[in-house]
């Protein structure tokens, strides 16, 4: 048999007949409150389909900027078989060079903040003993071959780093902040926990989430060797 239940035909079984006015009255309320609470979740279903439908602030900009591009290259001056043999001052001459074609690449892609260019502790140190990287004739206190440090080339502040991905042939790497980011979900927290079973020693744990992605490579420059 069929109940009309908030407007909707709603099939019981036969032994709903049997049950006393009462009991009937019961089931229709037990059926009346289960309708009403599908209903709300059907509606929060729609509700939440509709608001992941919409695009969000980073779906905007992923399609401003596709991550699909590739990093851009600058080729290094000097063969790889002829850089063994070539002094660290022609090598660091060479390496200006390509951080001025990098700087210029980047800049032609409409990227806006400072340019960075990372470099291993090798190549570093053959910027600083180039003819002009640090010498009083072509720049304003940008280092010195003393302190074998340089500041800028080209515009770029340089650094020194040793976490350059192990690609073959790569000498460094220019950079503006727009090339990737990172979110966090949550902050570092610490934990010091007490070991009894090793004489009351201290373990110190720590957690933390967080996510790094590309979000322009157009503003990222590769010098390699060729």
């Amino acid at each position: 048999m069929k109940l009309d239940i908030q407007g909707q035909q709603v099939e019981v079984d036969d032994s709903f007949a049997k049950l006393s006015p009462e009991d009937q009255a019961a089931t229709v309320e037990d059926i009346s409150n289960q309708m009403g609470i599908h209903a709300e979740k059907k509606q929060e279903v729609q509700k939440e389909k509709a608001e992941t439908s919409q695009p969000t602030a980073w779906q905007d900009f992923s399609q401003q900027y596709p991550t699909t591009a590739k990093v851009a290259e600058v080729p290094f001056g000097i063969a790889a078989g002829a850089a063994a043999a070539a002094t660290p001052a022609l090598l660091g001459d060479e390496i200006a060079e390509s951080i001025f074609a990098a700087v210029a690449a980047i800049q032609l892609s409409d990227a806006n903040g400072d340019v960075y260019v990372a470099l291993n502790p090798t190549n570093y140190s053959y910027l600083v003993q180039s003819g002009k990287a640090v010498n009083a004739d072509y720049t304003s206190s940008n280092g010195g071959f003393d302190t074998g440090k340089v500041m800028k080339v080209g515009g770029a502040n340089v650094v020194m780093t040793n976490n350059l991905p192990a690609t073959a042939g790569l000498i460094a790497l220019a950079f503006t902040a727009q090339a990737a980011g990172m979110v966090e979900l949550w902050s570092l927290n610490t934990a010091i926990d007490e070991q009894e079973d090793f004489l009351g020693a201290k373990l110190v744990s720590g957690s933390c989430c967080d996510g790094v992605g590309v979000l322009r490579p157009n503003c990222a420059v590769s010098i390699k060797n060729v």
